[in-house]
């Protein structure tokens, strides 16, 4: 079981968390003198090895600021650590210097962001950035799982109603989806038998006030398209060819996608 614990969002004006891997104490000094003098509540650890590191990661941070060169330690392989353990901390890259198209490099391993050391004014805006981003992901990320969820709620009231259910789309009329009931009202024996078929497809030829079943058909729709949704009798057909007279609710819905 895999189990990944989620910070609670930050915001600049909250204490951050922050781990710097960096070797130089100095360089280490001078990040946390700068933050702390330009108001970013923060509290940071530095670290130099893998060790240090793999042992870090089971603390919760809120940003990650890198040196691009600290002896022993692979840039590549620790952004691919950070990342397996916990894909949503943003790292900022820290150093000295850094060619254009090494950042281009570092944003596609999944670099947030990267700032030199002698121009830190960026640094506060860049760790802002960053957590923004997180939470921009996580709030994307839950939608998309209620998302998923509303649509596994509907598809398993869709498949175990006793009612036979289809969805027609307009302005066509073309059957794309039809719930068990609907396959053993019509003697189908698979829903892309249903599929093939339009609405006026399950009924005769002509409905009993004499309308041919085509027209009756869109006459309903229409009905139902104009206000929201329209209640009828109809005569339907089963595709080997038995009549029968059922109740017909039309709903007009709106499918996003």
């Amino acid at each position: 079981m895999y189990v990944q614990l989620v910070p609670e969002s930050a915001t600049m004006t909250s204490l951050l968390k922050i781990l710097v891997i960096e070797d130089s104490a100095a360089d280490y000094l001078l990040l946390e003198r700068f933050l702390h003098q330009h108001g970013v509540l923060s509290e940071l650890k530095r670290i130099d090895n893998y060790s240090e590191l793999d042992a870090a990661l089971n603390e919760v941070w809120h940003v990650v600021l890198i040196d691009h060169d600290v002896p022993g330690m692979d840039l590549q392989m620790t952004l691919q650590t950070i990342n397996a353990k916990n894909p949503n901390l943003p790292v900022i890259l820290v150093s000295g210097t850094i060619e254009d198209k090494d950042a281009v490099g570092l944003m596609h391993q999944g670099i947030a962001d990267f700032v030199l050391k002698d121009r830190l004014a960026r640094l506060p805006d860049a760790i802002k950035r960053a957590i923004d981003w997180v939470e921009e992901r996580r709030l994307r990320q839950e939608a998309e799982a209620a998302l998923l969820e509303s649509e596994e709620k509907y598809r398993l009231l869709f498949e175990s109603s006793r009612d036979a259910l289809m969805l027609v789309t307009l302005p066509y009329g073309k059957v794309t989806r039809a719930n068990r009931a609907t396959l053993e009202l019509f003697s189908a024996s698979n829903e892309e038998a249903i599929q093939k078929l339009v609405p006026s497809d399950f009924s005769p030829e002509r409905q009993p006030d004499g309308q041919l079943s085509s027209e009756k058909a869109q006459e309903m729709i229409g009905i139902a398209t104009r206000e929201g949704s329209h209640l009828f009798e109809w005569k339907h057909q089963r595709l080997n060819g038995q009549t029968f007279d059922a109740n017909v609710l039309l709903s007009r819905i709106v499918l996003n996608g």
